[in-house]
């Protein structure tokens, strides 16, 4: 999924590298290049384990900050670089410059043994179980793919680089570095800030709470950040931290790169379900929540959507009279 458009010819995306749409893809190695978890893990199981786990054992091992390429095996990419950063200690040890000397040498075996590749994928370096601070790694991924960037587009318009980021905390941490240094414009940046809040909820309830409604029973508790509603709708301090503001803010999270596509996925499994009420579903306080919800999302989408399906589905096409009221007296789109 296209996160943002850069430059001409840099881009960031959220998805599994390993099924990125790219002539390399480049691999979170270690100095041995032996199977890992996380991204390494993925890129190993899609091209085939003991294939590239033989072409690697070949060429380890490698240094921290240097980079090799294999054969793309099953994977839809022809080449794999494999790319080493450091293990995060404290800062002191040359860890910065070692993970620009990553991302350099990977993208220098890109130029010279990649046949005539014209795309690459990166991961972020180092973020994982290797410890370098997420944010930091992330604002070095971006700077140093984006100068090279520019220096290639002046020599040529062909070549593309996309740094793929796997879960939505990157993607917000991502789209807030890029918002500072402006070199994406975000029309609601007021709003994009205060999203965030959902974005790390989701991180850890999103999956469940998507588990809980193919099941066809909410069992947890994470209706207020899954199917948000307007301030004043509830009491609690919960209520009032995830409640939206107004109709504007309702609109920014539908708009939302992430949050919104979340929210109709999750609708959308909703109305999958058969034989069963809001209520059995949800709980009869958190079915009249979803009712709101569904109210609100109906109320900022243009045309006809997935929140007045839920509706007709459910409540007979009846809206949440109260979040109506509400919406009302907030500030208007």
């Amino acid at each position: 999924m296209l996160i943002a458009k850069v430059l001409p010819n840099f881009y960031l995306i959220q998805g599994n590298i390993a099924t990125a749409t790219a002539d390399v893809i480049v691999n979170a190695a270690n100095v041995q290049l032996s199977y890992g978890s996380g991204v390494c893990g993925s890129i190993f199981m899609g091209a085939g384990k003991e294939r590239l786990k033989a072409s690697c054992q070949e060429l380890a091992p490698i240094q921290t900050g240097q980079a090799v390429v294999t054969p793309g095996f099953n994977l839809s990419a022809k080449y794999i670089i494999h790319a080493v950063g450091p293990r995060y200690i404290d800062g002191t040890h040359n860890e910065r410059a070692l993970l620009i000397q990553a991302y350099k040498s990977a993208l220098e075996q890109f130029l010279t043994n990649c046949g005539d590749a014209k795309s690459i994928v990166f991961p972020v370096l180092s973020a994982g179980i290797y410890g370098y601070p997420k944010q930091e790694a992330i604002e070095i991924a971006i700077d140093v793919l984006m100068d090279w960037c520019k220096v290639r587009y002046e020599r040529e318009h062909e070549i593309e680089v996309a740094l793929a980021l796997y879960d939505h905390l990157t993607v917000e941490m991502s789209k807030t570095y890029l918002t500072k240094k402006d070199l994406i414009n975000t029309a609601d940046s007021n709003y994009e800030a205060k999203l965030v809040r959902f974005v790390q909820a989701q991180e850890k309830w999103y999956e469940i709470a998507t588990q809980e409604i193919l099941d066809g029973e909410k069992i947890t508790h994470w209706i207020w950040f899954i199917f948000p509603q307007l301030q004043g709708i509830g009491q609690s301090s919960k209520s009032f931290f995830y409640g939206l503001s107004d109709l504007s803010e309702a609109k920014s999270y539908l708009n939302h790169t992430i949050l919104g596509s979340a929210l109709i996925e999750i609708s959308e499994k909703l109305l999958a379900i058969e034989g069963r009420s809001a209520n059995q579903i949800m709980g009869k306080i958190d079915a009249l929540k979803l009712q709101s919800c569904m109210t609100l999302f109906d109320m900022v989408n243009e045309g006809y959507s997935v929140f007045r399906a839920v509706l007709e589905k459910y409540y007979n096409g009846e809206r949440c009279d109260k979040t109506i009221e509400l919406a009302l007296h907030a500030r208007q789109l």
